[in-house]
């Protein structure tokens, strides 16, 4: 979960930018029935939802996984260490990804499973990265 994102960044189509990255690897993530988008088993759901060590090892581990795409990305796009534009941008698409990984979570709780989950996250996914297109469209392609 920390390092698969960041390595898929570096795996970018020529000319593909950040944000249209970000898409496709989740998309793709979701297809394969990835778990690091978010729990696939109920009861795993419920004792990590129950246990205030294993909430904040899951926010530190998306803390670690925003550092190491931050890091990825300055050095792909050959970043000045003052710019701070990696960072910004990368913490707008994992605060996605995180955002969708918790939705992923309270709609299986809630219910749902397989493919009305599957196509709940996509139409899900799409909306947020819609809401970062008009700024980071273009970034990095």
């Amino acid at each position: 979960m920390v390092t698969g994102f960041a390595e898929a960044m570096r795996q970018r189509e020529p000319g593909e930018s950040v944000l249209a990255r970000a898409r496709r690897f989740y998309t793709e993530s979701l297809t394969r029935g990835d778990p690091t988008l978010g729990h696939r088993g109920v009861g795993f759901a419920r004792m990590v939802d129950a246990s205030p060590a294993l909430l904040a090892r899951e926010r530190q581990i998306h803390d670690q996984r925003e550092v190491v795409l931050a890091a990825a990305l300055a050095q792909d796009l050959n970043a000045a260490a003052d710019d701070i534009t990696p960072r910004i941008v990368t913490a707008q698409v994992t605060g996605a990804l995180r955002v969708l990984y918790y939705e992923a979570r309270r709609r299986l709780l809630a219910g749902q499973s397989g493919t009305e989950l599957d196509d709940a996250l996509a139409q899900t996914a799409q909306s947020a990265f819609d809401l970062l297109q008009t700024d980071l469209g273009d970034y990095g392609s």
